[in-house]
Formats: structure tokens, C-alpha cells, sequence
């Protein structure tokens, strides 16, 4: 039943962009990011990126099983978001 449910959520999130800005400098990648600079994640992308979810179109509950989760980096999965509430 778990692994059903995070395949629903990944294919029809609740979330679709998160905001954020940080309170420090900051980097992602080769960009650096001032203080209070407003950045948007596109969750949407991330969830369905053929990449990290090979057919992404397809609602497969085994990519939820111990051994295909450990294969995928942590935060290529977020529902509700990340971080402290």
C-alpha cells in the first residue's frame, strides 16, 4: 500500500513548485545565490524526469521498493515539500 501511494503522489502531487529563498549565500552548482533571492523548484520536473524515473508516465509501484529507492538520489521525491514545518 505504501509503495501505491508514493507512486499517486509522484504522478499527481500536491505540490507542483516550491518557493524558497535562502538567508545566506548560497550555491547550486556553479551559480551563486545572494541572500533573499527567490528560487523556484519545479517539482513537477523532477518527479517525472526520465532520468530518475525511466517511463515516468507510467504508474509503476515497484519503483518504490527498498532496492529501486536506494538506486535514487534523497530529494528526487517530494510531495510536500522538504525541510522543517
Amino acid at each position: 500500500l505504501n509503495m501505491v501511494i508514493k507512486e499517486s503522489l509522484r504522478i499527481a502531487g500536491i505540490n507542483f513548485v516550491i518557493k524558497n529563498s535562502p538567508a545566506e549565500p548560497s550555491s547550486i552548482g556553479d551559480y551563486h545565490v545572494p541572500p533573499n533571492t527567490g528560487l523556484l523548484l519545479a517539482i513537477r520536473s523532477v518527479q517525472m524526469n526520465p532520468t530518475i524515473y525511466p517511463d515516468p508516465d507510467a504508474f509503476d509501484p515497484e519503483r518504490w521498493s527498498a532496492e529501486n529507492t536506494a538506486k535514487r538520489p534523497p530529494y528526487c521525491w517530494m510531495p510536500f515539500s522538504h525541510g522543517k514545518r
